[in-house]
């Protein structure tokens, strides 16, 4: 080897060394820079198919979803709405207007069919169909085939109406009845506690019952053509309001009342009920006592207590007692002032036919009465031509009774003062 090798020799090798060096970090750099991407694609990966799984999963929920559904109510009306139009524009078709009035509403078929068959409609309306779909499942099997009624789906801010939602309903109807059955309260509460061997003690167990026999219960209600100029929504909101003052507050007038009712009128859920005696006092310690003893004169003590009073004794109640009244409160014309009533919804039973009879005219001929008492009152009783004075006229009737399904289960007291 000659001296220049020799001396070129070494240098070649620490060249060759530090090249390896810094291909080796290289190298390094380029794999962990590699490694890196993959795991940036791997977290995108990952989350792509997280957002797919939520984005499938929120879908799957919004099929499952049930639409919200139209009020009863509201489609009468509407159906109701559009049939008067009809009339008033000389008779033309109640679909056709119908498809005018609501053609782009997202309930437009459900307005259809009430025109077309009211009684087919309300029937098929109170049916649910469950479907493993639905989160509440057991829920949509629980009273979707009780028809709440007519004049209650009209009248929804009557007594009546309101005491139906919360008490039992059921479907009777014309002609027909149905026993509901309760237990008598036994005298004596045993001790449940045995030593071994002794005999379980046996309460006392008898059944009574009260009956549901439904009567013909219905209404006038009559529109001028000036009524019906306006745009449809005045146009609903007048049909609804009228269809509520006139018909809710007529069944409220029987509902609380005192009569014994007969064989066309049901009794006064009061008939037979004994006032207590209220307080002489005027302010919240009077409320506040008044309302304690209607509550202790149902005994047992009552499940669900509900007040109801004239809207004015509500308001005044609530503005004197400190933290208002403390009991669910239903307001009726029909109350007479200083008279409050308390029952036990739950016991409030009611039933009304699921075949009710909904009409419009503009040919009738009308009794202008409120109380219509015989066939033969078109001799005393001026009669007045729905034509001839450019009147509209809604009539509605139905099947309905209702009772307390126990004694001693509703109380009241006369003159409160405050």
């Amino acid at each position: 080897m000659s001296d220049l090798e020799a001396v070129a020799e070494p240098i070649i090798s620490a060249l060759a060394a530090t090249l390896n060096e810094y291909r080796d970090e290289i190298d390094g750099k380029i794999a962990d820079h590699q490694q890196r991407t993959r795991n940036v694609i791997s977290d995108l990966d990952g989350r792509v198919t997280d957002a797919k799984a939520t984005a499938i999963s929120a879908t799957r929920a919004a099929r499952a979803t049930p639409k919200p559904q139209p009020s009863l109510r509201s489609i009468l009306v509407k159906s109701l709405t559009a049939r008067l139009v009809a009339i008033k524009n000389h008779g033309a078709d109640p679909l056709a207007t119908a498809r005018q009035l609501y053609g782009d509403h997202r309930h437009s078929e459900k307005i259809m069919d009430a025109i077309r068959d009211v009684t087919g409609f309300v029937t098929r309306s109170t049916t649910a169909i469950a479907t493993t779909t639905d989160t509440a499942w057991a829920g949509a099997l629980v009273d979707t085939g009780v028809f709440p009624g007519a004049i209650a789906s009209l009248a929804p801010s009557s007594a009546y109406a309101r005491l139906a939602v919360l008490g039992i309903r059921v479907n009777v109807g014309a002609g027909k009845s149905m026993l509901l059955p309760y237990r008598v309260k036994p005298g004596s509460v045993p001790n449940p506690f045995v030593g071994e061997g002794a005999p379980l003690p046996v309460r006392a167990f008898s059944l009574a019952g009260v009956s549901l026999q439904p009567k013909k219960a219905g209404g006038l209600c009559v529109f001028t053509t000036e009524m019906l100029k306006h745009s449809t929504p005045s146009i609903e909101t007048l049909v609804s309001q009228q269809l509520d003052d006139d018909i809710g507050l007529g069944v409220d007038s029987v509902m609380l009342g005192k009569a014994a009712g007969s064989a066309t009128v049901p009794p006064g859920l009061l008939n037979g009920v004994s006032s207590i005696t209220v307080s002489t006092g005027t302010g919240a310690a009077a409320a506040a006592a008044d309302i304690t003893a209607l509550v202790a004169a149902i005994n047992p003590a009552p499940v669900s207590p509900v007040l109801i009073m004239n809207p004015v004794q509500a308001i005044n109640a609530a503005l004197i007692l400190p933290s208002g009244i403390p009991l669910p409160v239903i307001t009726s014309d029909v109350v007479p002032a200083g008279t409050v009533i308390c029952l036990d919804a739950s016991d409030f039973a009611s039933s009304a036919d699921d075949s009710p009879v909904i009409d419009t005219s503009e040919d009738a001929a009308l009794t202008m009465d409120d109380q219509p008492v015989s066939a033969d009152m078109l001799a005393t009783h001026p009669v007045s031509s729905l034509w001839q004075h450019a009147l509209f006229a809604v009539r509605v009737f139905e099947f309905v009774d209702f009772k307390m399904r126990r004694p001693g289960r509703i109380s009241y007291g006369e003159s409160v003062k405050w």
